[in-house]
Parts: C-alpha cells; structure tokens; sequence
C-alpha cells in the first residue's frame, strides 16, 4: 500500500515534503540512501511505538554522542529534528511523525526481508552493528560480535558478510539474564576482524590495528 493511503486524506504530497493540511506539520520523505539504511539498521536497537494517536520512533543508547549523529541524519534527511533525553546513564532519540513512522516501518520490513539483495544493505548491517554490536579483546585477538533474539537477521547478515570473504559464525540460543528470549551471537574473529571494518562502516567502533580499546 501506497504512503498516502496509509496516512489518510489529511495528507497531501508536495515535492518530497508529505504535509498535513490542518497542522501544516512536515516531513520530508526521500528515497533511500546510506543513512536511511543506517538509521532502519539502528533500529535494532529502537522501536516504533504507537500511542493513541502518536506515532513515534524511539531509539536507546548509552552513547549520547553517537544519538546526537543520528539525530543530525533524522533532520538532514527527513528535516525532523528528534528530541533527545537523558536519565542516568540512558539517553533517548524520539521523533514524533506518522509520515516516517509509517516510511521506516514498511522499509525495515522490506529491508529484512530481502537484505541480500539490497544494494546500501551494509550501511543496513553498519547501524545494526552499532545497535546491537561488540567489540572484544580475547586471546586470540579482537572479536566483534552482534547479539540479537531473531537468528534470521543473522543469518542474512552473516550470508552477505561471506559475499564479501568475511567469515562469520552465528552461535546460540543462550539464555540471557537480561533477556526473556534465547539470544543469539555473529562473530567475526581474527584477522577478518579487519576485513570486516573495512568493508563495514561504523560510528561508533574504529578499526585502527591494535589500538581497539572500546569495549562495550
């Protein structure tokens, strides 16, 4: 189903711009680019709650730096410009938009279903490492690993990982204490650790030999 259809009368379409006639509210609907594909990647890590008559998009992080770069892509490329809050050690993107509630939800479904064949599908697997992602020291060297409930996601990720001679496993289920669902882990280990952030972009973690030192 068409956008408009989903949205009601109320909408109208202008250019890029999806307008709501009484409110004269915004957004700004594109076509998919890297940092869409980031942000539907990040949203691993969100959710998209509806309220009565809200709809919103909400994403939890640690890393308020790294929310504050999101934030920049919601208004660079949605003109949105997302509310962040903090309490204690958490810190919350929320954007209030049925336009891009109803946008990112049809495309992170889309998106999950045919990931392989995606062509912007590693800033797809960018985001969703920073979501849900680690980096670790073990004795053998640096492991990046990727927690995630649904085993399918990591199978697609590892499948297009092996299509760029990244080897990749994914191990589980585990119970989690924190977590009511089996969780599953994709590794990347050794020397393809390397391999991996070359190919893969990221936010947060930096691939510079040796000197990897965050930890989550």
């Amino acid at each position: 189903m068409g956008l408009l259809k989903q949205l009601g009368k109320e909408y109208k379409k202008k250019g890029n711009l999806i307008i709501h006639e009484r409110t004269k509210s915004s957004c700004k609907i594109i076509k998919p680019n890297k940092d869409v594909f980031y942000i539907i990647g990040f949203l691993a890590d969100g959710c998209l709650p509806k309220r009565k008559w809200k709809y919103e998009i909400e994403i939890y992080q640690k890393d308020l730096k790294l929310l504050k770069k999101i934030a920049k892509m919601f208004k660079k490329n949605f003109e949105l410009k997302p509310k962040i809050s903090s309490h204690k050690n958490i810190s919350r993107l929320r954007v209030c938009s049925k336009p891009l509630y109803f946008y990112l939800k049809e495309l992170h479904k889309e998106v999950l279903e045919n990931l392989e064949k995606k062509k912007l599908r590693r800033h797809f697997i960018s985001g969703f490492l920073d979501a849900e992602g680690s980096l670790i020291k073990t004795k053998k060297g640096l492991r990046v690993s990727i927690t995630q409930s649904d085993i399918d996601v990591l199978k697609k990720i590892s499948k297009v990982l092996g299509e760029y001679n990244i080897h990749s496993k994914v191990y589980g289920p585990y119970m989690h204490r924190n977590s009511k669902k089996p969780m599953f882990y994709l590794h990347v280990e050794g020397k393809h650790v390397s391999k991996f952030f070359k190919k893969i972009p990221s936010l947060r973690f930096f691939s510079v030999p040796h000197t990897m030192t965050l930890l989550r």
